[in-house]
Parts: C-alpha cells; structure tokens; sequence
C-alpha cells in the first residue's frame, strides 16, 4: 500500500487502483492460508469468523478505493 502510493504520487486515480489491489490482497490471503494448510487452528473464532472479518476488511478497502476513484480530477 505505502509502495502504491508514492508510486501514484498521492494522486486519487492511482490511490484507488492501490486500495483495490489491498482489498483483493486482503480477500485473498486467507483463502490461500486455508488452501495451503486446512488443520491450521484459527483460535475461537473458526474459519468463518476469519473470513468474515477479513471481508469487512475487504469492504473498507473497496470503499475508499472507489471514494477515490469519485475524487478524480
């Protein structure tokens, strides 16, 4: 994200396209944990918790992203 955005030069076309790769990151990271090792204990929250965590994370990226997009000049 910090690389995205001084290679956008805090520009609001080039910080959304870096808000949206950070949400794709953060949907896909624990996907690819889960696939990779499926006995991986993920404490008293489970698998769903995570995920659903991960997404609303996902969801504020996403947002901002397009919040940024609108500000385009």
């Amino acid at each position: 994200g910090l690389a995205g955005a001084f290679l956008s030069r805090l520009r609001a076309p080039g910080l959304a396209r870096t808000l949206w790769v950070a949400a794709g990151a953060q949907l896909i990271t624990p996907l690819l944990a889960w696939l990779i090792w499926p006995q991986l204990s993920w404490g008293g929250a489970g698998v769903v918790g995570v995920l659903l965590l991960n997404m609303f994370f996902v969801l504020l990226f996403a947002v901002a992203g397009w919040l940024f997009w609108r500000a385009r000049e």
